[in-house]
């Protein structure tokens, strides 16, 4: 059994999407931090107002080290 198929068999679930021959994480069944934050800066760059709300949603879904290279 391959892995997908152990995965659905195990959850239940269709997590990777395989459709014209291409592989996609099924976003109904998965979270994944870089979709959070790329749609924390979706809305931030379109807020009309609370701008600054938005933008602190952008900087709380980074979860890396911001500039880490940089002192």
């Amino acid at each position: 059994m391959g892995a997908r198929l152990a995965r659905r068999a195990a959850c239940g679930l269709t997590i990777i999407e395989h459709t014209e021959d291409r592989y996609r994480l099924n976003r109904d069944h998965l979270d994944v931090d870089l979709w959070r934050f790329h749609t924390a800066v979706r809305q931030a760059v379109t807020a009309v107002t609370d701008t600054t709300s938005a933008w602190q949603t952008v900087i709380d879904a980074y979860a890396g080290d911001l500039v880490a290279s940089r002192t």
